[in-house]
């Protein structure tokens, strides 16, 4: 007070003391002095957030949101106004919310009288249908606390039940939560969804407790299942609905409770077949809870930051359901929990922090995540395989785990995920199917399984790269794949043939120059150059130009890329004569300056982020290939290179492309062109591509003697 005395008008000192009367919890008196405050700086952002705590404190819900969002409005960045804005914002919301569904069944009720009296007209926001299942619902709520208080007071002293049998009626509410988002609503409101809270932490603290007796397991029994449809209505709660998501959040019992059972799994960290202390079906619905919660980015980051749970998550793709003698609601149990897992997994690794968390498992996390990918391959629903694929591709974009299954250590773990994965990827586009006739079953699969040996190959040193994709079935299986390409799937198929095409680039890691081929790798390098091989990639080709030719809108990228693949595989075979003869069968010298000057009119060579575009790749690629087919000088190929019109793409090229190798291709293209064809040096300098082609050719030399 001694400086409120000396300053009375200092803002400093008004909001400090306001935190001081805060902190005491004596409310009115924060209020005062952040209004002193206040009236000296209306945008004093502290003193704005400290008596909107002060008003939330009191129930004031209106003047704490309007402090609150003129704070935001001030300090938009502060992550401290961030969360009391959503914090008392949101509750105030609350209240408004709570109260219009309270006036839209009271506007129901006198609605049914008016009908009752002849009166036939609605007032009402709300559907006949969705205002039943609304007041059904709060019925049921109602009925429940009645029940539970019956059956609380007729127990004798001691023997109290922690599972009401009243609770059993959350079954029905489910449905109701479900489907209707006021219902949600309402239970958020109402206090309910935080009441089911509270019964959820008393009941997880005994269910490690014992119970022998036969009696005793069957009144277990049914409590599990209790317990299973009261997390149940949990889930459906937060599904969708981002604020009760942020409620749930604030109960930190509740929280601290739910990591706690979840991992309680640990228990059986390497022994998935072990009984956990929490029963199976409860596992499975708290992690299906747990799922539909990440859409929390808070929910996130605290899962994030457990290591129990961490750990516990990987244990849920251990767990092996595929046992015939297994009870089948133990079976059906364990196979939610892994669908469950599996889907937690893959969202908390696609941020860095989750990403981080798992990788810094290192061998263990490869060594689960090689398990499970072995275990659910060919059992189990089609989305755990293909969270389980997501989870590892993006485990694979980590360079901790690129390091870790470098090492000696790892070479079993390698070799298994290579074998596993090449037999997911093939399995899940091609099917069972021995010839090309049906659409591609799972192309999500395959891509995600493709993706991550992308990833894990992508040094050119990798041990990944040269003694495992080399030694492995790889090209059988891409030739496999590239087979099942049809005009009728293939737009569905783009990533897939992409990354299958970019995984047998990932091959010529077996081929050393022109003249230096490894020769346990012979076999390998005629396969990848082989006519079959080939055909394939032609075929893609041609199916492309007819998904896509003619159309004016813009090519999607990925298109580019798998095209930019192809003819990069291309490329690196060119040299061979019988690869340029099979080139020359398919008259590919035009076709290859059609879809440049196809390039030339997307105008698809900008680079936005600084990177060479796949458009601008597929350029130099071509142009590599069409640099080899020049060199022959064959007369078959001689009408397209000395066309006018072809010349006038490549200067076009020239002109638009960006300094980089795709540019510096076209330059060598038509100097080799111009060299020995007077009539094109002449249409060449005719569309002032000489002067071009010498500035290109002085930055490459002070490039080389720089």
């Amino acid at each position: 007070m001694q400086a409120l005395a000396s300053a009375p008008f200092n803002v400093a000192v008004l909001a400090n003391l306001a935190q001081c009367f805060l902190r005491l919890d004596q409310l009115d008196d924060c209020i005062e002095f952040c209004s002193r405050a206040l009236y000296i700086d209306a945008n004093h952002v502290k003193a704005l957030s400290r008596r909107a705590t002060a008003w939330h404190k009191q129930k004031k819900w209106k003047q704490a949101a309007a402090d609150m969002r003129k704070a935001l409005a001030l300090d938009a960045e502060n992550a401290n106004v961030l969360e009391q804005h959503s914090i008392i914002v949101g509750d105030y919301e609350d209240a408004v919310t709570d109260s219009e569904l309270d006036l839209v069944l009271v506007a129901k009720d006198q609605q049914q009288q008016r009908r009752n009296g002849g009166d036939n007209s609605t007032g009402s926001p709300l559907s006949a249908s969705t205002s039943e299942e609304l007041r059904f619902s709060l019925e049921l709520l109602k009925k429940m606390a009645e029940q539970t208080t019956v059956l609380g007071n007729s127990e004798p002293a001691g023997q109290k039940r922690r599972v009401s049998d009243a609770w059993v009626a959350y079954d029905l509410l489910l449905p109701f939560l479900e489907r209707n988002e006021h219902v949600r609503a309402k239970f958020r409101t109402s206090g309910e969804m935080n009441k089911l809270c509270d019964r959820l932490v008393a009941v997880m603290g005994d269910l490690e407790a014992p119970q022998v007796a036969t009696e005793a397991s069957a009144r277990r029994r049914d409590e599990e299942l209790i317990i299973s449809a009261m997390f149940n209505c949990m889930t459906a709660a937060v599904a969708d609905t981002p604020r009760n998501q942020a409620v749930l959040f604030r109960h930190v019992a509740f929280r601290t409770k739910l990591t706690e059972a979840f991992s309680a799994l640990n228990a059986a960290f390497g022994a998935p077949s072990q009984a956990t202390s929490v029963p199976w079906i409860v596992q499975a619905s708290l992690a299906r809870f747990l799922e539909e919660a990440l859409g929390s980015k808070s929910w996130r980051s605290a899962v994030i930051a457990s290591d129990e749970a961490v750990t516990a998550l990987l244990t849920t793709l251990r767990i092996n359901f595929d046992d015939r003698s297994m009870a089948s609601d133990e079976r059906a149990a364990k196979a939610s929990l892994v669908l469950a897992g599996s889907g937690i997994c893959f969202t908390l690794s696609s941020e860095a922090s989750g990403l981080q968390a798992f990788a810094s498992r290192g061998v263990d996390c490869l060594a689960t995540a090689a398990q499970a990918l072995e275990t659910h391959s060919g059992a189990g629903s089609a989305v755990s395989l293909r969270n389980l694929l997501g989870f590892m591709t993006n485990l694979s974009t980590s360079r901790a785990i690129r390091t870790a299954i470098e090492r000696a250590p790892c070479q079993e773990i390698r070799w298994r995920l290579v074998q596993i994965l090449l037999q997911i990827a093939q399995d899940a586009y091609c099917g069972g199917h021995s010839e090309p006739t049906v659409s591609p079953r799972d192309a999500v699969c395959s891509e995600r399984a493709l993706g991550a040996l992308l990833n894990l190959s992508f040094a050119e040193t990798s041990q990944l790269r040269r003694s495992g994709l080399l030694k492995s079935p790889a090209v059988e299986t891409i030739e496999r794949i590239l087979a099942y390409a049809s005009p009728a799937s293939f737009t569905d198929s783009i990533l897939v043939l992409s990354r299958a095409t970019s995984l047998l680039c990932r091959l010529h890691v077996a081929f050393h120059g022109q003249s230096g081929v490894d020769e346990s790798h012979a076999p390998i390098c005629s396969r990848l150059s082989s006519v079959e091989v080939l055909s394939k990639l032609f075929e893609i080709c041609q199916q492309a130009n007819a998904c896509f030719s003619g159309k004016s809108s813009a090519i999607p990228e990925e298109l580019w890329q798998l095209c930019a693949q192809i003819w990069c595989h291309v490329g690196w075979c060119a040299h061979l004569l019988h690869v340029r003869a099979f080139l020359r069968q398919k008259q590919a010298v035009p076709l290859l300056l059609q879809v440049i000057a196809l390039a030339n009119a997307q105008k698809a060579y900008r680079r936005p982020s600084g990177k060479t575009t796949a458009c601008e790749r597929l350029v130099g690629n071509m142009v590599k290939v069409l640099i080899a087919m020049q060199t022959d000088r064959d007369a078959a190929d001689a009408p397209a290179f000395r066309a006018q019109r072809n010349i006038a793409v490549l200067v076009s090229s020239l002109q638009t492309l960006a300094d980089g190798l795709a540019r510096k291709n076209v330059a060598i293209l038509l100097a080799k062109l111009c060299q020995f064809d007077p009539k094109a040096k002449a249409a060449v300098r005719e569309l002032r591509g000489i002067e071009m082609m010498l500035s290109i050719s002085q930055s490459m030399k002070q490039a080389v003697a720089f």
